[in-house]
Parts: structure tokens; C-alpha cells; sequence
């Protein structure tokens, strides 16, 4: 019995539970391999439930990108956690088709909004992703780095003109601390001079830490954005473990491809979207823009709201030669986005 969801599968499917995860233990020990391997043997079956199959090779496909997605260790236990998974997955999927789960109209809007993300996703993965690989030099880099930890210190500010006035200010040998107190709006940084201490790869936004890491003692760096605003960065000093070994390197692999990606994810997506904004030609009303309210909860609509707003017919985007979105068309499109992707 699954909790919440009254589903009853039959002790002869649960026992694939505990049979399956040894023999894909194996499977997953000889498919994620050497990479030199000849195919044979990852093209068999080797997990059916009620007449779905998997072979080998998607199996170990699966695995490795699970690997890299949540950076767990690759060890028996883990292959037996991911195993029981996929064969949960089959049999609930089986149960949705039987019980007409699928065809239950509330059903089919979330599948709906799943088959727009895995679209989403999709074009992430092969549009973007894809267009910034990973070398295992750069991996080496961010290795050297969690070797160290830096003492930073920042000026912040939400726009860039803000930041930019700063940082002049900087460069003509304006007292820190002075312009901390005068811009920070958080009491305690504007006390500390933006003080944040010492802290490690991976503790602070990706943009500002990439700056950072790249900086020399007592080095500023011009206005940087981050996913909060702009900072300048000074750092103050650095503690560096010099001791490192090749296995440590191997051992940390998974664990540094997926930061490398969240490092390169904005650069790369916003490089993306600035080269799809110049092909369709998309121009926003700045006007509106500015009228709009910083306050989240303006943004959470119901069903419909948006046409009701004042000055909702406002042509909010241009696109193309003659294509447009209102205000309220633009709202309406925003909350059908999924979550994850409106930020």
C-alpha cells in the first residue's frame, strides 16, 4: 500500500523489489563501465514489469544521468535505491493506465503541464546544455578552487546604474565602508562594510563566485550580476589547502560537473535567449514595465484576473513583424509557465 494514494499492488510485482536491484547491481557495474566496451549485452532485457521493458542500455543511461542530477555516490546502495525506483515506476504506471487514471479530466491538465516541462527540458538539454560542454580541464579549475576559501567582501546594489555610480566612486578612492553604510539597505552588511567572511565553493551566487575566484588579494572587480543585483568584490584574503591527489580529483568528479553547470547555466542561457530575442526581433514596452509592482503576489492570478486588470489590453511585447501580447496575455502565459522556469 502506497501512503495517500490507496493503491494496492500484489505481493508477486513487490517481490521484484527484492530480486531485481542484484541482478541490476551487475548489470549496472558492467554498463557503466568502460566506455570501450564492445555493445554486447546491454541490448537484452533486463527488467519487465506486466509486459513493460527496459534493457540494459536505457538502465544504465538513466543511472548515469541520475548520477550527475543528484550527485550521490556511485555504490551498491545507491544502484539498489535507483533500481527499486524504476521498478516502482513501471508498476505505477501500469496501475494509472488500468484505473483510468490518465483519462480523469484534473489528471489530464497536470499532464499537460508535465508534457510542456519535459518539452522545456527538452529544449534545455539540447539547445543549451548540450552547447556548453563541460572539459575536464574546466573541472580541474573548479577542483583547485574547493581547495580554497575566500574572504570577500562586497558593494551591492538592484541596478546597474546604482552600481556603476559605486564603482567610480571606488576607482576615484572613496572610502568602503562609507559607500557600505550609505547603498546597503540590510543594516548589518552596511555595519560590516558588506563583510561576507570567509566561505567555499559553492556557498555564494555562481556569477559572484566565478568574479571572486578569479580575483587577486585586494583585487575590485567591476560591477558583477548576480541573481540579486549587482556586486563589486574585493578580495580580502584567501586559506588555501595545497595537499590534492589525482584520486580525490576522480572521487569529486560528479560532484564538480554538476557545479560546473550551475556555473555555466545563466551565461549560457542568457546567451541563448539574447540570440533568440535578436532572431524574433522581441520588443518590450518599457513603459509598462516600469508601472509593473515588485510585489510577488501580484503576479499570483487566478484562472482569468488577468483580463479583468486595469489597462490589461496595454500592448505589453512586439515580436516578429506584427505579433503582439497585451499585458494581460503576457500575464496569462507567465502563470501557465511551470514554476521552475519563471525566475
Amino acid at each position: 500500500m502506497f501512503d495517500g494514494a490507496n493503491i494496492s499492488i500484489p505481493n508477486t510485482l513487490r517481490c521484484v523489489f527484492f530480486t531485481l536491484p542484484f541482478v541490476f547491481i551487475t548489470v549496472l557495474s558492467t554498463a557503466c563501465g568502460d566506455k570501450d566496451q564492445n555493445s554486447e549485452g546491454t541490448s537484452h532485457i533486463v527488467l519487465t514489469v506486466n509486459g513493460e521493458s527496459l534493457t540494459a542500455a536505457q538502465v544504465a543511461a538513466r543511472y548515469r544521468d541520475f548520477l550527475i542530477s543528484t550527485a550521490l555516490p556511485d555504490n551498491n546502495m545507491t544502484r539498489y535505491g535507483f533500481t527499486n525506483t524504476l521498478a516502482d515506476e513501471l508498476l505505477l504506471l501500469r496501475w494509472a493506465e488500468e484505473t483510468g487514471f490518465f483519462r480523469d479530466q484534473e489528471h489530464q491538465s497536470k499532464l499537460a503541464a508535465l508534457a510542456e516541462q519535459e518539452l522545456l527540458d527538452l529544449l534545455y538539454r539540447l539547445e543549451i546544455k548540450s552547447a556548453s560542454p563541460v572539459s575536464d580541464a574546466y573541472l580541474r579549475q573548479l577542483f583547485a578552487w574547493s581547495k580554497v576559501r575566500l574572504h570577500t567582501r562586497h558593494l551591492f546594489s538592484r541596478d546597474y546604474a546604482t552600481a556603476t555610480i559605486m564603482y567610480d566612486a571606488v576607482q576615484r578612492g572613496a572610502d568602503w565602508d562609507s559607500l557600505a553604510s550609505l547603498y546597503f539597505q540590510d543594516p548589518e552588511l552596511a555595519g560590516a562594510g558588506g563583510d561576507l567572511g570567509f566561505t567555499s565553493i559553492g556557498d555564494l551566487d555562481p556569477s559572484y563566485e566565478i568574479v571572486a575566484y578569479s580575483l587577486a588579494d585586494g583585487e575590485i572587480s567591476e560591477p558583477v550580476q548576480t541573481e540579486y543585483g549587482y556586486s563589486i568584490i574585493q578580495v580580502v584574503e584567501r586559506e588555501t589547502d595545497s595537499f590534492s591527489v589525482e584520486d580525490e580529483f576522480q572521487k569529486d568528479r560528479t560532484k564538480l560537473e554538476r557545479l560546473a553547470w550551475t556555473f555555466k547555466k545563466r551565461p549560457a542561457v542568457k546567451a541563448y535567449t539574447d540570440d533568440l530575442i535578436a532572431e524574433l526581433n522581441i520588443r518590450f514596452n518599457d513603459a509598462i514595465l516600469a508601472d509593473l509592482p515588485a510585489d510577488p503576489d501580484f503576479y499570483r492570478l487566478e484562472a482569468g484576473e488577468e483580463f479583468a486588470l486595469k489597462g490589461g489590453d496595454r500592448v505589453l511585447v512586439r515580436y516578429r513583424r506584427s505579433n503582439t501580447w497585451t499585458l494581460a496575455e503576457a500575464l496569462f502565459k507567465l502563470r501557465e509557465l511551470p514554476t521552475k522556469h519563471r525566475s
